[in-house]
């Protein structure tokens, strides 16, 4: 009988996402005293604030950047262009850099599940994982893990890539734009929250379309 996702691979995924949540709740409130700090004393400085602003939200795959709230200030002090262009760009780095990890640790995480549910593990991710990765992108600590899960179930690097991209640049546009034009409300940052979620959903329902050869790559 197929495994379409086997047991030792699932509790795989809770590890992962238990060591992204880790992160947050042992240096969360560091990561974001740091960050106010580093804000406060560029000031006015533009080009510090999109440095600081990018060098934290890259970073959002090893440390604990609440990377919502991030985005939502590259539109309040950067503006909706440049605003969009660090956010968008920080946070394909970061899941970039996931993705590489978990390629990395993929020959550990089989010797850890076995052959066999390695195999399993594969399958599922060739046919499911770059749909995850659209649909997760605006999900605290799954849209982390999930980028580290499809390195290490070595879903193609083209088909990583354009999942990451499409949801980024939804989740960036959507946060941007609230923290851009509508800051001031106080419910902003939930109604951001919301509407990227909208978006991603939007692309996974319609990902027969943008991923049509994953059947055929499995054959």
């Amino acid at each position: 009988m197929r495994k379409v996702f086997p047991l030792r691979a699932f509790l795989l995924f809770v590890f992962v996402s238990g060591a992204v949540l880790a992160t947050f709740l042992l240096w969360g409130d560091a990561i974001d005293d740091w960050t106010k700090s580093a804000l406060e004393r560029a000031g006015d400085n533009r080009a510090i604030v999109a440095g600081v602003l990018f060098a934290v939200l890259a970073s959002d795959i090893l440390l604990p950047v609440p990377s919502s709230l991030a985005s939502t200030i590259c539109g309040l002090l950067l503006g909706p262009w440049l605003g969009f262009a660090v956010s968008f760009g920080a946070m394909t780095a970061s899941g970039a850099l996931g993705y590489a990890i978990g390629r990395f640790l993929s020959g550990r995480a089989e010797k850890l599940i076995g052959a066999s549910d390695m195999a399993a593990l594969e399958a599922f991710e060739r046919r499911a994982g770059p749909w995850m990765l659209l649909a997760l992108r605006p999900v605290p600590i799954l849209a982390e893990a999930s980028a580290v899960f499809a390195g290490i179930g070595r879903i193609p690097v083209a088909s990583a890539a354009l999942q990451l991209a499409l949801g980024n640049a939804a989740v960036s546009l959507v946060y941007v734009i609230v923290g851009a034009f509508f800051a001031e409300y106080e419910r902003g940052a939930w109604l951001a929250f919301l509407a990227a979620i909208v978006v991603s959903g939007v692309f996974f329902a319609v990902r027969p379309a943008i991923q049509p050869h994953d059947r055929a790559k499995m054959a």
